[in-house]
């Protein structure tokens, strides 16, 4: 199963002022079963049923404020915004144990030894979040300048014991005539 979903809202104050939200969601759950037949005709030795399910949640929200102004021979431009993306994962593993106690019936109640499992519930495993921005100015389209900049957060540097930078600096200036 796969479920998708996108929303996106542009916000027009004036005609130099716009604000952008958006936000998307990917939702997909699998399942997955394994019949093996028995292997030899005396027992069922080699007869096995293995169920797999699994389940992955992601979703990213964006914010932009962008400005764009003219001021006589100087035409500006900025925006700002921040941004999160988070993935969420969880799994459920089971399989039967020493074969099958009666031929063909593919449960996991019908294991010779108990059937064994293997789980992990939800859990965040990666979330980033961000900040951004950019100045950029001309001056008779002829003379440009731009900054800027962007900041990540990412759980993904994180050591198991909760120690590491978990922060990361983009910056950028760039002129050009």
């Amino acid at each position: 199963e796969l479920y998708r979903g996108y929303v996106k809202l542009d916000i027009k104050f004036t005609d130099w002022l716009k604000v952008v939200l958006n936000g998307d969601m990917n939702r997909t759950y699998t399942k997955r079963e394994k019949k093996t037949f028995a292997t030899e005709n005396s027992d069922y030795r080699g007869a096995e049923y293995t169920l797999r399910n699994s389940q992955k949640l992601q979703y990213r929200l964006n914010a932009m404020v962008t400005a764009n102004r003219q001021f006589g021979d100087f035409n500006v431009g900025a925006y700002v915004g921040a941004e999160t993306f988070d993935e969420k994962h969880s799994f459920h593993y089971s399989q039967t144990n020493n074969g099958l106690r009666l031929p063909g019936i593919y449960e996991l109640s019908n294991s010779v030894n108990p059937a064994t499992t293997d789980a992990m519930a939800k859990n965040n495993t990666k979330r980033i979040n961000t900040v951004f921005g950019a100045i950029q100015a001309d001056w008779k389209g002829q003379v440009f300048m731009e900054v800027t900049g962007r900041n990540d957060w990412s759980s993904t540097l994180r050591y198991s014991d909760g120690s590491g930078n978990v922060s990361y600096f983009y910056p950028s200036v760039n002129a050009s005539w």
